[in-house]
């Protein structure tokens, strides 16, 4: 009889930590938006799987080195299946939906912009390493959002640089009541763009070495489409700010 009652009361107890750990979930929006979403990770097979480059993707120019070598693959059964493979691929890379975040976005509302300034780069450092085409977010271009581009200065002596190097922020007009809210928890606020595939681009750009000076470089880069730009607290779910781009 006893161990029917300890039974009963365990029982109880889960009931009670599943309806409460339930109602955390039902209550945290951010979790309930990315629940249809994949956290996007770079991968150098994205572009090959989007082009449906069965050479490239598989590995294979080594070893078919010559136009020829590759004609002859091209017509072979194999090549037929890994083209039916990456078809596949390339089209679950364009079904799934997808986010990236951006942590500690901004310090404080800019007043005289009216909005949030987040920073995402600039076009010059200490060799290419950190080179980024403009509009890029995660290897993945982000043309439809509201980038402000502000010519750089000296930090000391407020001196510009060159008219040419600029830094890029994504713009964020949130209402000055919301903005209040937001500041009182930037610790935790993050910046959440959530999208899918819906393209691709070859981004030609300038990019300035503080020891070797301007570099030309051009870059393949996937484009995001259906863009809807999220700020949220992390931890608690709550999300300020909502617009699709």
């Amino acid at each position: 009889m006893l161990s029917k009652q300890i039974i009963l009361f365990l029982f109880f107890i889960l009931s009670l930590s599943f309806n409460y750990s339930q109602n955390i979930d039902d209550g945290n929006e951010l979790q309930k938006l990315l629940n249809e979403y994949y956290e996007y990770t770079f991968s150098y097979d994205d572009i090959p799987a989007y082009n449906l480059d069965v050479m490239q993707y598989y590995n294979l120019e080594k070893e078919y080195s010559t136009p020829l070598k590759q004609k002859k693959f091209k017509e072979s059964p194999e090549y037929s299946e890994k083209l039916k493979d990456l078809k596949e691929i390339k089209n679950e890379l364009l079904s799934k939906k997808y986010y990236v975040k951006i942590t500690k976005p901004f310090k404080e509302y800019d007043l005289s912009q009216k909005g949030f300034m987040s920073f995402i780069k600039e076009n010059m450092g200490q060799g290419t390493m950190k080179a980024r085409p403009p509009k890029e977010i995660s290897k993945i271009l982000f043309p439809s959002l509201p980038f402000k581009y502000v010519t750089k200065k000296t930090l000391f002596d407020n001196k510009i640089y060159h008219p040419d190097i600029k830094e890029e922020f994504i713009f964020l007009n949130v209402p000055e009541k919301t903005a209040v809210e937001i500041e009182d928890e930037l610790k935790s606020i993050e910046i959440y763009l959530l999208f899918n595939i819906g393209g691709k681009e070859n981004v030609n750009y300038k990019y300035y070495c503080t020891t070797y000076g301007w570099y030309d470089i051009k870059k393949e880069l996937l484009v995001a489409k259906n863009v809807h730009l999220v700020i949220a607290n992390s931890n608690t779910g709550k999300i300020f700010y909502s617009k699709k781009h």
